[in-house]
């Protein structure tokens, strides 16, 4: 039984379509052979009403199906915006440390370039020196070798002289 808006101490048992807001009695709808009972007392009355509410059952039960999607897709969509920002993030940040790197092999590079020109240069210095210490003992040897060969005639002659002298000095 239903209750009066106004009066909700009193019932009745009367029955209203949802559709076009008609008004029967219990004996008569159990008369009648289209209408369908939906509730405790509504009912849809004509093929009509039937009708019209399957479409608009439809759209009230495809709207909130379509706004969750809707939403569903929404919050993936943010989802996917968060990783494609996340990743560039990571994108850039591993762009500027390889970026440093190449900039500190750059710099590491320009000094072991400088240190191979001053070892060429203390390479060439070094054979230089070597260069010049083999020239000078070459020519130590040389003058070693003249002075040599005149300390062997001076002694050769310094014995001649003494044994012409002994020659003289046993002579007279």
């Amino acid at each position: 039984m239903g209750k009066f808006k106004c009066c909700t101490n009193k019932s009745h048992a009367n029955f209203f379509c949802v559709i076009c807001y008609n008004v029967f009695h219990t004996s008569c709808m159990e008369r009648m052979q289209i209408p369908q009972k939906i509730g405790e007392h509504t009912v849809l009355c004509s093929g009509e009403c039937i009708n019209k509410y399957r479409e608009t059952n439809k759209n009230t039960i495809e709207k909130p199906i379509m706004e969750l999607k809707i939403s569903q897709l929404l919050d993936e969509i943010r989802s996917l915006r968060e990783q494609m920002e996340y990743t560039e993030e990571e994108k850039e940040k591993e762009v500027t440390e390889l970026q440093q790197q190449i900039n500190n092999l750059e710099i590491s590079l320009d000094d072991k370039n400088k240190q191979l020109k001053q070892m060429k240069r203390l390479s060439v210095s070094f054979e230089n020196d070597v260069f010049a210490t083999e020239q000078n003992y070459e020519q130590k040897l040389k003058d070693s070798e003249e002075l040599l060969k005149d300390l062997n005639k001076s002694i050769t002659s310094l014995g001649q002289k003494t044994l012409i002298y002994n020659r003289n000095s046993l002579s007279k």
